[in-house]
């Protein structure tokens, strides 16, 4: 029984050590992570852990969204235990499941949101500061498209 709880407790502790932290710094995530694999338009920068691409996004450095994606050794569904993993490195709420159909599900916790992509095996987590900015900038190119379009006609 103790060799069945040390395996346990050893497997969550070396899946823990592969889940970005908000709030870190490139500095930090370049320390926990190894090399920039790559770097996306926006502030987005791609990491090789041992079960996961990551894609890091950075805000006034600091990492404010965090994609997971499970294709390390080819593409795999992510598991109920690693979502709940990952969302709870995040946040040690309660998360809340507010849509759940049947190519994504949503959580919610204050100060943070989810979405798994199942067809792709994705989980993306993010602040609600990436999505209020997100939602911001959406706002603004739609108010820019409306004025360009009055001022056409």
């Amino acid at each position: 029984m103790k060799l069945i709880t040390l395996v346990c407790c050893a497997t969550l502790i070396a899946a823990g050590s592969a889940f970005a932290q908000l709030g870190l710094t490139l500095k930090q995530c370049t320390a926990k992570y190894g090399v920039v694999i790559g770097k996306e338009p926006q502030e987005w920068h791609k990491f090789k852990t041992e079960h996961y691409y990551l894609e890091i996004h950075f805000y006034q450095d600091k990492a404010d969204a965090v994609s997971y994606l499970n294709w390390v050794g080819g593409a795999k569904a992510l598991t109920g235990n690693q979502i709940q993993n990952v969302l709870k490195q995040c946040s040690d709420s309660n998360w809340e499941v507010v849509d759940d159909g049947t190519e994504s599900t949503m959580y919610v916790v204050k100060g943070f949101t989810a979405i798994h992509m199942k067809l792709d095996h994705i989980l993306i987590v993010a602040t609600d500061g990436y999505l209020e900015r997100g939602a911001a900038a959406k706002a603004e190119a739609e108010a820019a498209k409306l004025k360009a379009a009055a001022g056409l006609q």
